[in-house]
């Protein structure tokens, strides 16, 4: 995802401006099987609504990327989490960088995947040139 995307949904989850979560695609493997490659997640934002709980999907700031990763703990101010196919956790986050909770998820079909890999990986060859 692009910087400005990034600064763009990050601003729209802190705002609250769209309470009913905002629809984004997942990419990478950290999630597998529960969550997969390509799957459209909606992302309610965490800023005025409940506490996020662990067990719960969530989305964190880490860096220049956005992480979809399960809440696994929260240590006083620190938030734990990890991928389900990830062997360790994630190193702890301040609570503030958790900016949403996976609240929906849509499945593309494998066909749609399929693309979505062949393009990124074409795109990729494309810059390498």
């Amino acid at each position: 995802m692009e910087t400005q995307t990034l600064r763009w949904l990050e601003g729209i989850w802190r705002s609250g401006a769209q309470p009913e979560g905002t629809w984004v695609a997942l990419r990478g493997g950290s999630m597998g099987p529960t969550l997969r490659e390509g799957d459209w997640l909606r992302v309610e934002p965490l800023g005025a609504g409940r506490a996020p709980r662990p067990g719960e999907v969530v989305v964190t700031r880490l860096g220049s990327r956005l992480v979809t990763h399960r809440l696994l703990e929260i240590r006083g101010e620190l938030a734990v989490t990890r991928g389900d196919a990830c062997r360790a956790n994630d190193p702890p986050v301040p609570i503030e960088s958790l900016l949403g909770r996976v609240a929906e998820v849509r499945r593309e079909s494998s066909a749609v995947r399929l693309w979505h890999r062949s393009r990124r990986l074409l795109k990729r060859l494309w810059r390498e040139r």
